[in-house]
């Protein structure tokens, strides 16, 4: 059960590292980019996130890890849209059910 919920976490890890990457893309270029502290935190989740993954694959088989892993497209839509302010569209919601079927009948 532990390892199901850090995996939950690193892909929440993931979609906030993804975040604060697009943050740091509007920037004005690469200079600008280094400057900005969204890079660094970006950087860092995404750190973090592959840590846990390196962990959750001591715990789990990679042909059940990695599928879940697609949990990641869950947040990401969510923070897109909260966030970000970008639009959700139920093509999008139809895809993310498809993706995250997918991933729970290859996983379980």
């Amino acid at each position: 059960m532990t390892a199901y919920l850090l995996i939950i976490l690193l892909t929440l890890f993931n979609a906030l590292g993804g975040m604060f990457l697009k943050l740091t893309s509007g920037a004005g270029g690469l200079r600008a980019s280094l400057r900005r502290r969204e890079l660094y935190i970006g950087s860092a989740l995404y750190l973090a996130a592959g840590a846990l993954n390196v962990y959750v694959l001591t715990l789990l088989p990679l042909s059940k890890v990695v599928p879940l892993l697609s949990f990641s497209y869950i947040w990401v839509l969510l923070l897109a849209y909260f966030l970000l302010k970008e639009p959700l569209s139920p093509r999008k919601l139809l895809g993310l059910l498809c993706v995250v079927a997918g991933a729970v009948l290859v996983a379980v």
